[in-house]
């Protein structure tokens, strides 16, 4: 638990992160209480030095997927841990998180995943994966008009946060830009922890019901001035990646705050897997 507090002198004192109105300015993964190697900046359009410099490479045969999701999805050849969502014309649209089965799929996982119409499947390489859509711009236009530079410029990363919620792009629910609208749509009021934020996982008081077997496996991220900068993806199961956290029971009671026992069970009988994204430039100093 010491290194998820290490650094909270050093950021008391130097954050500003988080205080006041964020503008949707980057595009990071992967929290960790070091920042040198994580946080780490992904491309925005497929004409960013780094998407070359990545490695990214298009595994859509069409921006449709046959009806699956939408967007061109590109993937690092031999990374199967997070995959880009890019529009019509190049431009940063979504990102999915993949989550190996065979990693997953445990004799002790007792996740009801047919009442979780989120996880969708995909394979690459014989290999099956469960796949978390996130979309940064409405779902339609994706495919459609798209946006073009200037569009990225002046609405930054996104323009808001959809979640596909079963087999097609029109399923997808929209995570509110505002924390009390959030908190009034069911996302319940979690804790700020620095270097992420402040959480809201969706209805934890009902974790409990189904001994956390049906959980939803996404959470907002808000700044200080109760706006959405970043979100995250949570699964029950351990994958071990360098994109992916694994936090312990410590961490996750202090960003729960009042913490359903099921969710420390489940993470001592086979860990939990997680990832952050965010759309600020410097997530490692947000302070609560």
């Amino acid at each position: 638990m010491l290194k998820y507090l290490g650094l909270v002198i050093i950021l008391v004192a130097v954050c500003q992160q988080g205080c006041s109105a964020e503008v949707w300015d980057d595009f990071r993964v992967t929290y960790n209480i070091n920042p040198f190697g994580h946080f780490n900046r992904l491309p925005k359009t497929v004409r960013d030095p780094s998407f070359t410099e990545q490695g990214w490479l298009a595994t859509s045969s069409n921006c449709g997927n046959d009806g699956n999701f939408n967007g061109i999805q590109h993937i690092i050849p031999g990374d199967y841990s997070a995959a880009l969502l890019f529009d019509v014309n190049g431009v940063i649209a979504g990102i999915q998180q993949l989550l190996n089965k065979t990693s997953i799929l445990g004799p002790d996982n007792g996740v009801n995943y047919p009442a979780l119409p989120v996880y969708q499947t995909a394979t690459f390489e014989q290999q099956e994966y469960f796949l978390l859509t996130s979309y940064f711009v409405d779902p339609a236009i994706i495919c459609t008009t798209g946006r073009n530079d200037t569009d990225l410029i002046s609405d930054g990363t996104g323009t808001g946060l959809w979640i596909q919620n079963g087999t097609s792009p029109s399923t997808s629910i929209q995570v509110p830009h505002n924390r009390s609208v959030a908190i009034e749509e069911g996302w319940t009021k979690n804790q700020c922890f620095i270097g992420m934020g402040s959480h809201n996982f969706y209805q934890v008081e009902q974790y409990t019901s189904n001994n956390c077997t049906e959980m939803f496996p996404v959470f907002g991220l808000y700044n200080r001035a109760d706006e959405l900068m970043g979100f995250g993806f949570i699964t029950p199961g351990t994958v071990v990646t360098s994109r992916f956290e694994n936090p312990p029971n410590a961490a996750i009671q202090l960003i729960l705050g009042d913490t359903p026992q099921c969710v420390l069970d489940t993470n001592d009988r086979i860990g939990l897997t997680s990832m952050h994204v965010y759309f600020v430039d410097t997530p490692w100093l947000i302070i609560c």
